[in-house]
Formats: C-alpha cells, structure tokens, sequence
C-alpha cells in the first residue's frame, strides 16, 4: 500500500457468503456434536441489523450423497429438536442470542446448516477504502430527466466484478454490484490501489 493510510478513511464490505455454522456429515448413527464451522454469531445480518435479531434461525438442509443415506433422525440446535425423516429442508424455530450447540442424532447424511432470517445471512468482509458516492442524469425522450446514483471505491483490496460492496454506515445496506474495475498504477509501474465502479 503506497497511498496515505489517511486517504482510507471509510470502511468498505464485500459480501462474502452465507454464514454457514456446518457443511459435511452428520456422523454415522448414534449422538454427534457437530464441530462448526464458526463460532462467532453474525454481528450483523444481511439488513445491517444489531444482534440479537430474534428472528435469526437456522436452516438445516439434509441430503443422502452416495454411501450416507440415513436422513431419518434429529437434528438437536441447543435445547430445541428438529426430526427429520427423509432428505429435506428445515428450520429451527428458536431465535438464537449466541452460538448454538448442534447435535445429529441417529442420522447417517450430509447435513448443512446455515444462519436464516428471511432470507439466508450472509457475511461481509471489511476493507479501508474511499467511497465517492455521485450521480449521473440522464435525458429521456420528450425531455423528462432521471438520475441513477453511482459509486466509485478506491483501495488497496481486490474485489472482483459482480461482487456486491457496501459502506459501512451507508443507507445501501443490500450494497451493490462491482460494474469496472480499474487500477492505478506509480511511475514504476507498482499498483497502488484500485478503483472499482459501481
């Protein structure tokens, strides 16, 4: 990085993936605590909500790859048990305040089990950036003008187009899709940082 820490005085986010607790198998019969993925809780979800957010539960999805075909058992998450009796989808009912413990119970499949709002959460990876918010107007026929707001983000991390970018603290808490990417280079012809559009 050769531009003025200074320089980076906003945090940007890029979405990163859904917040998975445990992806594999669920061990072969019998009772299984499951070894998570994570052991944080989402400090915010997709809507930029604070923590707890009563509504966040998980989604169990249980399959029967090849050679691990048992889906009939319990999934426990903490004190609350969700019976399976096939390969399906379920979610837990139990708004959650902290990491849940997770048990298999009589299961032989693969199981994955991922943060759920109305939606899967996803989780969002911080950077130091410059966010330059604009606009551009645009003239229709007959006259009439419309606006469509922009963005362009300098800083030293790499992003990749169609990724989705947020600020923090921004009113955009969807965020929005990296469009162009360019980069800066010295007189050496070291990259110093790049500008993605938005």
């Amino acid at each position: 990085m050769s531009l003025d820490a200074d320089y980076y005085n906003q945090t940007c986010q890029v979405q990163s993936g859904v917040f998975t607790y445990f992806s594999g198998l669920s061990g072969t019969g019998g009772l299984h605590t499951l070894t998570l993925l994570r052991s944080d809780f989402p400090a915010t979800n997709h809507l930029a909500l604070p923590i707890p957010p009563a509504t966040f539960v998980l989604k169990i999805v249980a399959s029967a790859p090849t050679g691990h075909t048992d889906c009939t058992g319990t999934v426990t998450v903490n004190a609350e048990a969700i019976a399976f009796t096939g390969a399906a989808t379920k979610y837990s009912t139990t708004g959650l305040t902290a990491t849940p413990t997770i048990y298999a119970t009589d299961l032989d499949c693969n199981l994955v089990i991922t943060a759920y709002d109305t939606t899967d959460v996803y989780y969002w990876v911080s950077s130091p950036c410059r966010w330059k918010a604009d606009a551009i107007m645009f003239i229709a026929s007959g006259g009439t003008t419309f606006t469509q707001s922009k963005a362009i983000i300098i800083t030293d991390a790499v992003y990749t187009v169609g990724q989705t970018l947020r600020l923090v603290g921004g009113s955009d808490v969807y965020g929005q899709l990296v469009k162009m990417i360019t980069v800066q280079l010295n007189i050496d012809g070291i990259e110093e940082a790049r500008t993605y559009f938005i």
